[in-house]
């Protein structure tokens, strides 16, 4: 089948998410619209936000998908779910699902693809890297990987991951992971300069323990003792918001609150590092798209968007209170080695952009529905 004849006949594809969030709805549009212009019909189903995800608050409204009914299985450490799959959804050329273990209907939807002939499609880190992994939970995914029809990984890590896996590499196309990051553009070239004398430095994210925000406040009371000078403002929202509130109590510390980074240009008026010890993952588009460097630890369970900072562009430190401390004032006692990462954050902001992600996805779709399983068009 060529390309062209898939495309007049109209070809239907799906795409399952856990939950809608706000850095994930411009992508979707986009890549909808670029679909539907080539006789492809997008739909997006949904469950909602579960766990850690839902104090987030991080949910998008009045983006157009179907809601899925959602069941949350509790177990002994952490909970499963698993979510009702519609008919629309089934009758699909091709389904998009995470390649998550925890998403029950995933193993459901991949059976039923091969019992129909169907096309299944992963997307996700190539294998888990953001915590540790079981035997089974490697097994699982190694299993998704060797029955998935395609891979659209995230990073060029990623792919890497996937096919030292179980997914040949031609079924493989890499995405390079984003966010609409033009909104923080045009809030950096707008925002004043701060003139209080302060040395600001910037929170933006999860309130979680993914984040370690323990250790962050810890250290940034260290700082503030070290130099008065330093303030740290925080944007989010999570679980551990109330021990932000309470160290927000100390002059050191300014809590936003949660909500849109690029509504809040207060939040980023003078700021000249974002402080990130624990996960770092799309916050590396922030720090492009407005200039300022990020300062992290080398913890072992950084997100694939990690891959994307550089010692042009950020600082990474060795993974313990100490260096890390020590990193931020030194940063604060050279002003022009804060220039030159800003400089080359700015730089670095060009390569990522939500039209090349939906261009790629777009090009992995088209070639996933003319292939064979076998590989052949």
């Amino acid at each position: 089948m060529s390309s062209s004849s898939s495309r007049d006949r109209g070809s239907s594809v799906a795409i399952l998410l856990p939950y809608v969030n706000s850095y994930r709805a411009p992508f979707l549009v986009v890549l909808t619209q670029k679909l539907k212009l080539n006789h492809t019909d997008v739909v997006v189903f949904s469950g909602m936000p579960a766990g850690a995800d839902r104090s987030r608050n991080d949910l998008v409204h009045g983006f157009p998908l179907i809601h899925l009914r959602q069941i949350e299985i509790p177990l002994a450490a952490k909970r499963i779910l698993i979510r009702i799959p519609r008919t629309k959804l089934l009758l699909s050329d091709l389904i998009v699902i995470e390649h998550a273990v925890k998403n029950l209907e995933s193993y459901l939807l991949i059976c039923w693809a091969t019992l129909t002939g169907r096309k299944i499609a992963l997307w996700g880190h190539g294998m888990t890297i953001t915590q540790p992994a079981s035997r089974l939970s490697i097994a699982l995914q190694r299993w998704m990987l060797r029955h998935a029809s395609w891979y659209f990984a995230y990073t060029e890590g990623s792919a890497t991951r996937a096919t030292s896996n179980g997914i040949d590499q031609e079924k493989c196309t890499v995405l390079n992971n984003t966010i609409d990051a033009m909104p923080l553009v045009r809030l950096r070239d707008c925002v004043k300069q701060d003139a209080s004398g302060t040395w600001r430095a910037l929170y933006v994210g999860g309130l979680d323990g993914a984040k370690r925000i323990d250790f962050l406040l810890d250290c940034c009371r260290r700082i503030y003792e070290i130099n008065s000078h330093f303030r740290l403002i925080v944007k989010g929202d999570g679980q551990m918001r109330t021990m932000v509130e309470q160290a927000a109590l100390e002059p050191w510390l300014e809590y936003n609150g949660a909500g849109a980074l690029h509504g809040d240009p207060e939040s980023v008026t003078g700021v000249k590092a974002i402080l990130m010890p624990g996960r770092v993952g799309l916050v590396a588009i922030d720090s492009f798209a407005l200039g300022i460097p990020i300062i992290t630890t080398a913890w072992p369970w950084h997100a694939p968007e990690y891959e994307y900072l550089d010692e042009s562009n950020s600082i990474t430190t060795d993974d313990d209170e100490p260096a890390f401390i020590r990193a931020v004032v030194d940063l604060i006692n050279n002003p022009k080695r804060q220039e030159k990462l800003a400089e080359s954050c700015r730089g670095s902001n060009d390569r990522y952009s939500v039209e090349s992600m939906a261009d790629n996805f777009q090009a992995g779709v088209y070639k996933v529905l003319t292939t064979r399983d076998g590989g052949d068009q």
